[in-house]
């Protein structure tokens, strides 16, 4: 699935859309869903890494730090917010539950739209726990639209 998630923003050409922040901000959407839900479940891995390879960032740059994750969210427009709290919703679903830690932190990510990404996380992590690839990956898609 998460080959999948990445060969369709490859495809429909998203991340030439992106500013370098927002770019930055994607490996920072997957790191943070990473370490909140403390399992690197493969599909993390590998979206995490498929990303950065599309991206072509190679060097560090705290994508771990939950501070700076708010910090992009705050300052690149929004429609790349937007795209960003739909790659952070996927990657914090890719292992079929949501920690006390990712709960606890959603609302400063999602802020003002968190009823609308909140419930499609919440589906999303259902779908995949039971088994419902093709319902989840239609749940997966990455865009520019709020929710």
């Amino acid at each position: 699935m998460a080959n999948r998630i990445a060969n369709d923003v490859t495809k429909e050409n998203s991340m030439q859309q992106l500013s370098p922040l927002a770019k930055v901000g994607c490996l920072r959407a997957i790191g943070n869903a990473v370490v909140m839900t403390k399992n690197y479940h493969p599909n993390m891995i590998i979206l995490l890494v498929r990303f950065q390879q599309i991206l072509n960032i190679t060097e560090e740059n705290k994508y771990d730090d939950w501070n700076l994750f708010l910090e992009t969210l705050n300052k690149v427009t929004e429609k790349e917010r937007n795209f960003l709290l739909d790659l952070f919703t996927v990657s914090a679903a890719f292992d079929g539950k949501l920690s006390d830690l990712e709960e606890a932190n959603l609302k400063s990510a999602y802020g003002k739209d968190y009823n609308l990404y909140h419930p499609r996380l919440l589906q999303l992590t259902e779908c995949l726990k039971e088994g419902k690839l093709n319902e989840a990956l239609s749940l997966c898609k990455l865009d520019f639209v709020v929710g």
